[in-house]
Parts: C-alpha cells; sequence; structure tokens
C-alpha cells in the first residue's frame, strides 16, 4: 500500500481480493469486530497494516491476529479455550487450517481461514458464533502478554485509510490506535 492514509486505495486493494460483496461484507464485520475487541485492552496494543502482498493484517502485540486476503478472513483460534476441544473441528466447506503459520506457541494458537462463501447469513451466523470465543481469547492471550504493544516499527505502518473504508463500508464507528 503506497499511501497507508488512503481510503480509496484501501478500498481498491481489499475489493480486488474479496470480490464478492456479500462475502467481503462478513469477512470486514468479522476483522471490525475483531478490531473492537482489541482496543478493550488499549488502543496501543493493535494497528492494522496492508504489505505489499495486499493483505490487510491485524497486529495485536507482536502477532497478527486476524487478515484478509483473497483466502477470506485468516485468525488466531485459542487452542486452550474450555470449549476449543470440540469447536476447533469445523466443516471443510468454510474452514481450513493454515500449514504455514499452523500455530502460535507464544499464545497458543491454532491458525486458519473462514470463507463464508456459499453460506447463508444464518449459517454464518451460527459459524461465526463458534469462532469468536476462540478467537477473541487469542487476542486477549496477545494483549496481555505484550502489554507494551505492537512493535514501534507496525505501529509506524497503521494503515489508517483501511481503518476508514471499513468505517464507511460497514457503516459502524470503530477505534483509532492512535487516539
Amino acid at each position: 500500500m503506497r499511501d497507508p492514509s488512503s481510503e480509496m486505495e484501501a478500498k481498491r486493494i481489499i475489493e480486488s481480493f474479496l470480490e464478492d460483496a456479500k462475502v467481503r461484507k462478513k469477512c470486514l464485520s468479522m476483522f471490525a469486530d475483531s478490531i473492537a475487541e482489541a482496543n478493550v485492552y488499549g488502543n496501543d496494543r493493535w494497528v492494522i497494516t496492508c504489505d505489499s502482498r495486499n493483505e490487510v493484517r491485524l497486529h495485536v502485540g507482536h502477532v497478527i491476529i486476524c487478515a484478509l486476503d483473497k483466502h477470506g478472513i485468516w485468525m488466531a483460534l485459542d487452542e486452550e479455550f474450555p470449549e476449543s476441544k470440540q469447536s476447533l473441528e469445523f466443516p471443510p466447506s468454510y474452514w481450513r487450517w493454515y500449514e504455514e503459520y499452523l500455530e502460535y506457541g507464544s499464545i497458543n494458537s491454532r491458525n486458519g481461514y473462514y470463507n463464508p462463501r456459499g453460506m447463508s447469513s444464518e449459517e454464518h451466523q451460527r459459524a461465526w458464533e463458534r469462532i469468536w470465543p476462540l478467537h477473541f481469547e487469542s487476542i486477549s492471550k496477545a494483549a496481555k502478554k505484550w502489554k507494551k504493544g505492537v512493535y514501534d516499527a507496525t505501529r509506524r505502518r497503521h494503515a489508517s485509510g483501511v481503518l476508514e473504508y471499513l468505517q464507511r463500508e460497514l457503516e459502524r464507528e470503530l477505534p483509532d490506535p492512535h487516539q
């Protein structure tokens, strides 16, 4: 992303890899929920970046906790949460484990992709209800583990344009990590 403050560039990038409007709306909403949850622990604990591979990432502490890309939405899910043993078995139609970064040992998470393509709103809601407790627990662990927040170099790359795009697209107010 050449200009991290450009909402139009954020829109172009995100809509280039999440082309289906219904899928995009569901993934953006989950990403926004993740931002709101990260902010519970302080606005110094998180930032959004958009790298040269055109992935939009939510950093919490020193880990990427959530990302948007052509596969949908990538998330870290807690392995130790009481419901994890049964909840980590998701249908392959909408969930696949990410083998390259299968886990973060530092926060005991397993990482994978969710893609709501072809799901009704009700099916998506049921899936999100199973996923969010595990994902939000990973957010909590990352925020608490790195109390000083994200690395300074990462903080300087914050993509405020992505935040503006999310707010406009979802018609929802979101916190800002710089306020």
